[in-house]
Parts: structure tokens; sequence; C-alpha cells
């Protein structure tokens, strides 16, 4: 992680936009001198810097809602004679690299006062496309991978803070070194996974074995009752088969000795539809064409005469006049009792022809009339057979109908019959009682057979639900290996760096401090990463504590390795000028990749800064307009005497 730039907006002592150059011009010149008296807004960028990275979250701590609109309205410009800006801002743009890429981040936060407390707005561009879905609320999650929780406490340092850094306890210290060292991140891994782990066994999955074995003994009961339902289906189908054969013997028997009277009236109703369907069908076929075709002879001498080459008028006219002559008093129709039919049939043809045999010489005269009429004659032979073979059939009917009809009308001539009618009463009753419980019982398999395949389907969807079961159970068991494994390799780790943190620790307290038999050893505990420095049984002064953070600082930049930028806030004011000059000439230049410096000209004097001027990137200086009532940045360090003003 690299620094580029801040800007403030009425932030704190500048009012107004202010944006200042963070960014170091080369690898060998990583350190950033930022000087200005007191009051200038030092501090103010350390707190901007805080507060735009980690928000609610920062100072180490967790704030509530209306603590941090409180704080929020403290950081904003306040002019000497005049009310607090009712806005403000501030953006830090920082680079990022993993693995082989390095991406470019802006991260802005706006602030609004108003009557209930102070709206956050809060935006994040990568590479200058804005990050959908980064908001003040979901930053925590983005900043995780680029900023973690427990970077700035190895990262923004003032004076208190560093003399924390290297208090009894350790609690900052050992907060750094684990984001440092990536155990926060191996922490928040074995929290997650402690999470899901919770969460699966949660899901209570003695539920879907329960409902397995309770579907399969379902299935079991419903095997047992299609097996009793098809057994009595099966005796049910036997037993109306022995009742039927028994009703056809018996039937059969009545037949030969005597007569059912049930079967002749079921006979006797079938022929009479029968008979019904073909009156109705003769009727028809006397409406059309059959009349003429009945009488064939007559009607096969009028075709051919009207097939012939020449008109035969007058003979053609007594041949058809023959025929309708006939059909008044012809016998041709079935007696029916009447002769509506046949006067109904003749009248028809006779209002046909007539007025074409009395009014119309011509009648026979076109070839076209002569061929249609012919064609129609031709057509009503063929129809009158039909009719004739209907005829019959209708004739046929009616004579079973009236020997069906005097069967049903002859008394009984022998009253021994009896007892077999009423055999063959008892023998259909039992075929319908068989034929009910063959049906109750081919539909009580049928609901068994429906009942089952929805309890298979039931066991079907559960298995799915079993092998999503079975592969949690595995996800869990691999959750609990990688927990132990990550917990064995946090420790590991953990212990590695605690051991190369006190080698690296002792070299460092070595370089700055010049005071013989000040430290004999140095103790970094394995397990809490707290540090115990062994030296003379007098405490150490206010100093040595200043200058063992500065060590530990160091020595934890060394271990990790990691770019990581570092902010200091008036580092040096606990501090002699001997110790000043070792920490400013032997630590600056390899305390990080980035280093910025907030200083006073009393801090960093011309003696300091022309010791680390080739590792001095570039300058610049706050300077406080007391008539504007802001503060403003210039390129450049603090006039100082001795430091050419090119390499300030």
């Amino acid at each position: 992680m690299l620094l580029h730039a801040l800007e403030l907006r009425n932030f704190g002592p500048f009012a107004g936009t202010h944006r200042l150059d963070l960014r170091p011009r080369s690898p060998d010149r990583p350190i950033v001198l930022i000087g200005g008296g007191n009051g200038t807004g030092k501090t103010s960028i350390l707190e901007a810097l805080r507060l735009c990275l980690w928000g609610d979250r920062a100072h180490d701590r967790s704030w509530t809602a209306e603590e941090y609109a409180v704080h929020l309205r403290r950081c904003l410009h306040r002019p000497p004679d005049g009310p607090a800006a009712s806005c403000g801002g501030v953006t830090v743009e920082f680079e990022h690299t993993r693995g082989a890429m390095t991406r470019v981040y802006a991260v802005r936060r706006d602030w609004t006062a108003h009557s209930r407390g102070v709206r956050e707005e809060l935006s994040v561009t990568c590479d200058g496309q804005v990050l959908e879905g980064a908001n003040a609320r979901s930053w925590p999650r983005f900043a995780r991978d680029l900023v973690p929780d427990g970077l700035d406490a190895a990262m923004l340092f003032d004076g208190e803070r560093l003399q924390a850094f290297a208090s009894d306890d350790g609690a900052a210290f050992a907060r750094a070194a684990r984001a440092l060292f990536g155990l926060t991140a191996l922490d928040r891994a074995r929290d997650a996974l402690r999470t899901h782990a919770r969460r699966e066994a949660a899901r209570a999955p003695d539920e879907l074995g329960g409902a397995w074995d309770g579907l399969q003994a379902e299935r079991d009961r419903l095997a047992l009752r299609e097996r009793r339902s098809g057994d009595r289906a099966a005796r049910a189908r036997r037993q109306a088969a022995i009742d039927r054969a028994a009703v056809r013997d018996l039937e059969a028997r009545l037949m030969r000795e005597g007569r059912d009277v049930q079967a002749l009236e079921r006979e006797r109703d079938a022929l009479q539809v029968a008979l019904e369907a073909a009156e109705a069908d003769v009727r028809e076929r006397a409406g059309g064409l059959a009349p003429i075709g009945l009488l064939a002879d007559l009607a096969r001498l009028a075709a051919g005469r009207l097939e012939a080459p020449a008109p035969l008028g007058e003979e053609a006219r007594s041949v058809l006049e023959d025929v309708l002559a006939q059909l008044e008093d012809h016998a041709w129709w079935p007696d029916d009792g009447t002769n509506e039919a046949r006067e109904a049939v003749a009248r028809r043809l006779r209002d046909h022809f007539a007025p074409r045999l009395r009014g119309h010489g011509d009648f026979f005269g076109s070839d076209a009339e002569r061929a249609r009429h012919a064609r129609r004659l031709r057509d009503a032979l063929a129809e009158g057979r039909a009719w004739r073979a209907a005829a019959r059939e209708l004739l046929d009917l009616r004579t079973a109908w009236a020997n069906v009809t005097a069967e049903l009308a002859r008394p009984d001539d022998n009253e021994g019959l009896e007892g077999v009618r009423r055999t063959l009463a008892e023998a259909r009753a039992a075929v319908a009682a068989s034929e009910k419980v063959l049906a109750e019982a081919e539909a009580e398999v049928t609901a068994v057979r429906d009942a089952d395949r929805r309890a298979r389907r039931a066991l079907e969807q559960l298995q799915v639900r079993l092998k999503q079961r079975d592969a949690r159970t595995d996800c869990l068991a691999l959750a609990a290996a990688s927990l132990d494994a990550l917990t064995d390799f946090a420790a590991a780790l953990q212990k590695e760096r605690a051991t190369a943190l006190a080698a690296a620790l002792r070299e460092c307290l070595g370089a700055l401090l010049n005071k013989a038999g000040a430290i004999h050893d140095v103790a970094v505990d394995a397990d809490t990463l707290a540090i115990r420095v062994l030296g003379h049984a007098d405490a150490p002064s206010a100093g040595e504590r200043h200058l063992q953070a500065v060590a530990q600082l160091w020595a934890l930049s060394r271990v990790a390795k990691q770019g990581c930028p570092l902010v200091l806030d008036t580092p040096l004011a606990r501090l002699d000028m001997v110790h000043r000059g070792a920490i400013v000439q032997r630590w600056w230049p390899q305390a990080s990749v980035q280093l910025i410096v907030l200083t006073t000209d009393t801090e960093v004097d011309a003696v300091a800064l022309n010791s680390v001027i080739g590792s001095v990137s570039h300058s610049q200086r706050l300077e406080f307009d007391p008539i504007r009532g802001s503060s403003h940045g210039f390129v450049g360090y603090i006039d100082l005497d001795g430091v050419p003003s090119d390499q300030r």
C-alpha cells in the first residue's frame, strides 16, 4: 500500500479545499516531510487519514452513532469569528498491489451537519471507475482486504500513541503485529469457519433420517395393503367368473325348457329400437328416387329412351305417365295399415313431372336435359334396390318383434321352471355382488398404488436432501480440519514471527540506544506477542520508552516485510539531540516504503534535515493565516538556516 494524496475539505483548520501530495518520488527516497508550527493542522492530517480509511472504527474502537456524529462535528472547520462549516470531507488516494497487479483507489467521505446529527456519504473509485455498492455501511467489507483492521495501529502515530506502543500491556503493539503478520486475517477465517460450522450443525440433520425411516415404513405398509387388496380382487374376480357361468347355464336351461321372460323382454326392447330405426330409414328413402327405382322395368325403359340419339317425346311421355299411374295403385309399399306414405310419394312425383309433361313440348328436346333425367333414372334404379333391402329388413324386424311379443303373451305351461327362474335371479344378484366387491378391491389397489407412487417420489426427494446433508457433513468435517490446520498454522507462524521479532528488536534497540548495558536481552511471548526487555533494575525513562517504541516499529517493519506506509506526528518531542540524530539517520531511511513525518522546526532542524536529505522525496509546509482563519500548504520545508532552498 502506498499513499498518493490527501484532500481536505473544510476539515480542522483547513477552510475550503486543500490537496497534499504524499507519494514518494522514488523507492530510494521514501520520506515525505510536512513541517509546520503548532495549530497549523499536522494532527488534523493524521485524523483525516484515520477517519477516511476506517470511519467509525478508527481509534481502536467502535463509535456509537451519537459519538461518531459529535466527533465529526468537531472535525468540521470552525473559523475564529463564525459558526462551523455545515459540510466537509476528506479524500485519500492510494495504490494497492496484489501479486503483479497494482490498482489506484480513491476513498471519499463527505459529511453534512443537520439538526439531528451528521449525514455521511462514502464513494470509492478503482482506477477511475466507481465501485458499485460501496457506501459507508458496506465499506468495512471492501476495506478488509485493502486496509484491514489493526493496520492503523502500525501505520498512524502521534506522540501519545507512540508511547502507548511500548506500554506495559503491549496491546497496541500486539494488535499491529497481528495485522502485519496476517494473523488478523487468519482469525477472521477461523471465525468464519466456526460460524459456518455452527449454522450447519443447527440444521438438525437427524430429522431427515427419521423422515426416511418413516417413509420406508409407510411403503412397507402400502406393499402389505396392496398384496391383501390384490388377493381380495383375485378372489372376487374368480367368484364373479363362477357366478357368470352359473347365469349362462341357467339362461341356456330356460331357453331349452321354457322361456326366460327377462331375456325376452330385453330382446323385445332391442327389436323395438331397431324397428323404429328401420322405419325411419325406409321413409327417408321413400322421399327420394326409391319409388321410381321400384318400378324397375319402366325406369330402365325410360332411361334407355332418354339416352337415344333423337328425342321420342310422345313415347317417353307415355312411359312416365304409366309410372305415375302405377304409383297410385301398385302394391309395392309395405302394409302398415295406411296409405299415407304411398300417397305422399305419388303426389310428390306427380307434382314434379306433370307440369313438364303437359306444358312443355320440348321437355326432352335438350341433350343436357335428356342426359340429366337419364342419370336420375339410373340413380333411381340403385336407390330402389337399397330401398327394397331396407324394406325386407323392416318386414323381418316386424315379424321378429311380433313373435317375441306373442311369446311374452303366451302363458307358462310348466310350473317347474319357476324354481329355475328364482335361481337365475339369485345368480344374477350374486354376479352383481361379486362385481361390486371386485370393483371395490380394484379401486383399493389403485388407491394403494397411487399412495405408493407418492411415497416413492417423496423418498426420491428426500434422498436428494440426504445427499445434500451428507455433503454438508463432509463440508463440516472439512471445515473442522481446515480450522485445526489454520489454528496450527497460526500458532506456528506466530511462534516463528515472535522469534524473528525478538532478534530484530535486539538489533534495533542496540542501534538506537547509546547507553551501555541498557539491555541484556529481549523476549517476545509466542502466545501474546508481549515484549519484555531485560536490562537494569531501574524502570525505563520516558525517553527510553520512546526509543523502545521506535525500535519495536522498526523491528516490526523488518520482520513483516510488508509495504505499509508509516505516518508520524511530532515523533521526536521527548528525545534529546543525540537520540534524535540516531532515529533520523538510522531509522527514517529504512523505516518503511513510505514515511510521512509531520514535524516542527524544533524537531527536525537544519542538522537533522541535512543528515537525511538524501532520503527525502519532497517536503511541504503548513502555515496558518490568522486573517482568514485557515491553514494552507506550500511546497518546501520550513525555512531553516544552512539548508539550501532547493533541498527543503
